[in-house]
């Protein structure tokens, strides 16, 4: 299987932000690479939050690696060729370039189930304004380890006839910010954390936002999850 080499140096350099460098947890430090008939599908999670994109396959086969995330974006950062081709073993999969190949032990753990994004209608908002919003509700926050209360570890997103209004506090300062958006009347709770990965991610002209019961959805030319957190933002109006 033959993949164009900036497209995976680019959607590995998002997924490494995914994981947790110090995870004890084997299977939280892995990437799942799926080749499949017309596509590559790359997937990282560590079940708090997860990562899948999809890039172009030449030569296609199929099979499926399960490797470590760390090294192998190390590994693929590094390459200058303008494609790379795998080549699966029995207990390895084989890189091919001009200068040498690599090769990377393949786990046998099990792979976790990544959530599956529900079937329903989305906040439709521009990269753009989910950037400027995420920069401002970030500079209103402390950093996680001195939230007291869960609330402090939300913003709070509503939408009202494609108006949406996002709040964010630590209890000593609070940050409002106002846009237009493309929205059914909604209220999502962004994980705090969610926007601290998300903010220098986010470029593409359309983002998509589906909230389920367990799980805030994000996808632009990527799909990301996060887990969500139970917990009531409190009223702030006429502040």
């Amino acid at each position: 299987m033959k993949l164009e080499t900036a497209p995976l140096q680019q959607a590995m350099a998002v997924a490494v932000r995914m994981l947790d460098r110090n995870t004890v947890i084997p299977e939280h430090g892995l990437v799942k690479i799926d080749f499949e008939t017309d596509f590559t599908r790359l997937s990282t999670t560590n079940l708090d939050r997860s990562f899948s994109t999809q890039i172009q396959v030449f030569n296609a086969e199929t099979g499926s690696v399960l490797i470590d995330a760390q090294r192998f974006n190390t590994f693929i950062q590094r390459v200058e060729d303008e494609f790379v081709e795998f080549v699966i073993k029995e207990r390895e999969v084989v890189i091919k370039r001009k200068k040498g190949n690599a090769s990377f032990i393949l786990s046998n753990g099990n792979f976790p189930v990544i959530p599956v994004a529900p079937d329903n209608e989305p906040t439709i908002i521009t990269g753009k304004a989910l950037k400027e919003m995420f920069g401002a509700v970030l500079c209103g926050m402390q950093e996680d380890k001195f939230a007291t209360k869960p609330w402090m570890n939300i913003a709070d997103f509503t939408v009202t006839d494609n108006h949406f209004q996002c709040l964010s506090s630590d209890e000593k300062r609070i940050v409002i910010v106002e846009g237009e958006c493309e929205s059914p009347n909604t209220n999502i709770q962004f994980p705090i954390s969610a926007i601290r990965l998300l903010v220098s991610v986010l470029d593409d002209d359309k983002v998509k936002i589906i909230p389920s019961e367990k799980h805030l959805f994000v996808e632009s030319d990527h799909l990301f999850s996060f887990r969500t957190i139970s917990t009531q933002f409190p009223n702030m109006s006429g502040v």
